[in-house]
């Protein structure tokens, strides 16, 4: 990332350009019997308000407990320093903001503007944040991330032309077409023109009627499939009854979308476990 720092040209000459940011300096000892402001953001488990027993009172750095609460305390102790821990005033890690001063809120702009000296929290390292302030070096680190469960690629198997649909929807299809072939024989069977004529070996004229139920169950798959079939019902609607031509099997044949869907994901459902496309 290229920062301007100055600007030249043939008439003004070099002119240095105000850095953005000031980076704030580093402390570099321990000023004896100076109270240290510490900053903090309320965020379990690091920093959390400490809950008081019955009859105590709570003041100062007590308020507090937590992780940054212990760490602060294992600090002083090791340097020993006086601290006081504070919240930061916005509840914010800190953010550029360039409508408040020093560039950024929360406790980075808090730091910026050294309303405090130390800022001890959950705070994630960026390269806009180290422009500013100085970072300790990280000893843990939280990574976050979305994780679901890696899909288990299955060998395709006999019944995986099944496996587009739900089981309520192959029930479905089943119960409507066992409807449709019941409708369909019960309407022939009452239609005068449902019974031809069969003339026996003998010379007897029978009247019979071929469109029985599995006829019309098959006459029904075959239909829906786009099929042809054997045994096809003759015209229902009086007004066809002036011809015997029978009803061809297009004429029943309804484009479900339940049948294209199956069509348009079986394939995908059978290159499961294979990484070359068919």
């Amino acid at each position: 990332m290229l920062i301007i720092i100055a600007e030249w040209s043939d008439y003004s000459g070099l002119i240095t350009v105000p850095a953005k940011y000031t980076r704030v300096h580093t402390l570099e000892g321990v000023e004896a019997g100076r109270t240290y402001i510490v900053l903090t953001i309320l965020e379990e488990p690091y920093t959390m308000y400490r809950k008081a027993e019955p009859g105590e009172i709570l003041v100062g750095n007590n308020r507090f407990e937590g992780y940054c609460k212990d760490l602060a305390d294992l600090i002083a102790n090791k340097t020993g320093i006086k601290y006081e821990l504070r919240l930061v005033k916005d509840g914010k890690y800190g953010v550029e903001n360039p409508d408040v001063p020093g560039g950024f809120d929360g406790v980075i702009g808090e730091l910026v503007r050294k309303e405090a000296d130390i800022g001890i929290a959950g705070v994630t390292i960026t390269s806009s944040r180290e422009r500013v302030v100085d970072f300790t070096t990280p000893f843990m680190e939280l990574g976050i991330s979305i994780m679901i469960k890696k899909p288990v690629k299955q060998k395709p198997g006999f019944f995986s032309f099944l496996s587009p649909l739900a089981e309520e929807v192959w029930a479905a299809v089943g119960i409507v077409i066992v409807f449709v072939s019941l409708i369909l024989y019960l309407v022939h069977r009452w239609s005068p023109m449902g019974n031809k004529k069969k003339v026996s070996p003998n010379g007897n004229v029978e009247m019979i009627n071929e469109f029985d139920f599995w006829n019309s169950f098959w006459f029904t798959l075959s239909s829906l499939l786009k099929a042809g079939s054997v045994v096809l019902p003759s015209r229902f609607s009086p007004s066809e009854w002036q011809t015997s031509e029978t009803l061809h099997g297009t004429r029943l044949t309804n484009d479900f979308n339940v049948i294209n869907s199956l069509w348009f994901t079986l394939g995908a459902f059978m290159q499961q476990g294979c990484d070359i496309s068919p």
